[in-house]
């Protein structure tokens, strides 16, 4: 056999190696690119999810009136816990948001403890509220929750950016 016919298709062979394997190289890069963005959407989407359940929960709050706030001493850290009337689906919502949240966000994470202290103010904005004789909420409990909220996207911005 000729020699160089040897070279010429064992050259031939180990460009198509080469070809394949720098072909297949590239388009694992480009699958874990496409994931690793796929994952910042979803954790972006909970956040967002996230913080717009709880502002839509506060508004509910304080457009209530003080009598349909009913305060349950819990015996747990919390203290008293609220009850409003018609807050079902405002709970409902703030589980969903919050459970996904905990599995992007993971639970020992900055995130997962900002998202905790939106929801310990909301909870001081509920109890505020049924306190209320039939005057506002003080603002300086809305300003604490607006504070756990800013503190919170401060918290995503570190965790996507």
């Amino acid at each position: 056999m000729d020699p160089t016919a040897v070279l010429g298709v064992v050259g031939t062979l180990f460009g198509v190696g080469l070809g394949s394997w720098l072909s297949a190289k590239t388009q694992r890069q480009q699958q874990d690119r496409l994931l690793r963005e796929a994952v910042l959407e979803a954790k972006r989407e909970a956040y967002i999810e996230y913080l717009a359940t709880m502002r839509r929960f506060r508004r509910f709050i304080l457009h209530r009136r003080p009598d349909q706030v009913r305060l349950a001493d819990s015996g747990g850290p919390r203290g008293l816990i609220p009850f409003i009337e018609g807050d079902e689906s405002y709970w409902d919502a703030v589980e969903d948001a919050r459970s996904r949240l905990w599995i992007m966000a993971g639970y020992n994470s900055e995130v997962r403890t900002a998202s905790d202290k939106i929801m310990d103010a909301l909870y001081a904005v509920a109890r505020e509220k049924g306190q209320a004789s039939d005057g506002p909420v003080p603002v300086t409990v809305i300003d604490e929750s607006r504070m756990a909220e800013r503190d919170f996207v401060d918290a995503v911005r570190r965790d996507l950016y």
